[in-house]
């Protein structure tokens, strides 16, 4: 892949983003951007909501990471607090294919 078809892909090279609040980019200058771009958990909750962002501190206080090939409550637990909300044949949880689906 050459620089120049990196250059191709990134036509907003020129745009530093440095900082996210709810729905909005702000970059080095201060210049506030929509992010119509975010993923899914920009997209539900912004960037840097209080509530998410004191969850993970205190989850990384006491585990930073886990995987589901070792005994973690929490991930059952979720599981079934998951499971409880749906219907039918969807209340039957599956072990994620890969450690990186596994994110607790």
């Amino acid at each position: 892949m050459s620089a120049q078809h990196l250059k191709q892909q990134n036509k907003h090279d020129d745009v530093n983003i440095v900082e996210g609040k709810k729905q909005y980019l702000f970059d080095e200058k201060g210049r506030r951007y929509v992010d119509a771009f975010g993923g899914i958990a920009t997209v539900c909750c912004g960037h840097c909501h209080h509530d998410v962002v004191e969850a993970i501190v205190n989850q990384t206080k006491k585990l930073q990471h886990s995987t589901v090939l070792y005994l973690n409550h929490a991930i059952t637990d979720f599981a079934q607090a998951l499971a409880s909300k749906l219907s039918g044949d969807l209340k039957v949880p599956r072990k994620p294919l890969s450690q990186e689906m596994g994110m607790f």
